[in-house]
């Protein structure tokens, strides 16, 4: 299968294919240019063509492309890329005894969903790695998705447990602060 999107800057068209249903992928991009006028004939360039791990893009700054990745680490870490120079890729966090489930890049930091004793936990990181703290979850529970914007104050996370039905929450980043989007309601 193929899957694709833009980084939120509008600059690289990035492309990752796969087999199947294999977490192994191969990873592209084309630098289209100016985002008010992308060059639509811009060569599609490989970045990861060995289909022997996962890369799962997070975010990106300029030509760095921040993924996530089990490549030498079974349990995954996030790594830094700049599609100038793929191969001196930078550990920017490093594989833990704790799987990272998911990652997104917002409000300038990196916040990674860690699988702990079969429990979310949300960590924040600055984009070298250095850890920030957590974000307080309402309950034990999990987090099924999360989304945000690279330049946003502001994320969303949807959380559930066995006692707290799915709810969709909003995070600011500068207070710390989290408040149901929309508070579920169970007949």
């Amino acid at each position: 299968f193929v899957t694709g999107g833009l980084t939120e800057d509008g600059r690289y068209l990035l492309i990752a294919t796969a087999r199947g249903s294999d977490n192994n992928n191969r990873l592209y991009y084309a630098d289209l240019g100016n985002p008010k006028k992308p060059d639509l004939s811009a060569p599609v360039r490989p970045l990861f063509e060995d289909d022997d791990a996962e890369f799962a893009p997070v975010g990106s700054r300029g030509s760095t492309l921040f993924l996530r990745t089990d490549r030498g680490a079974p349990n995954r870490m996030i790594v830094a890329v700049d599609v100038r120079r793929p191969s001196a890729w930078k550990t920017i966090v490093a594989e833990s005894p704790h799987v990272i489930e998911s990652a997104i890049l917002a409000g300038g930091r990196l916040f990674i969903e860690h699988l702990v004793d079969v429990k979310s936990r949300l960590g924040m990181f600055d984009l070298v790695g250095k850890p920030l703290g957590e974000v307080p979850l309402p309950a034990a529970g999990s987090i099924s998705a999360f989304f945000g914007r690279g330049d946003a104050s502001t994320f969303f996370y949807a959380f559930t447990s066995h006692l707290y039905p799915t709810t969709v929450f909003s995070y600011d980043i500068a207070s710390g602060a989290s408040e149901p989007f929309e508070r579920a309601k169970p007949p």
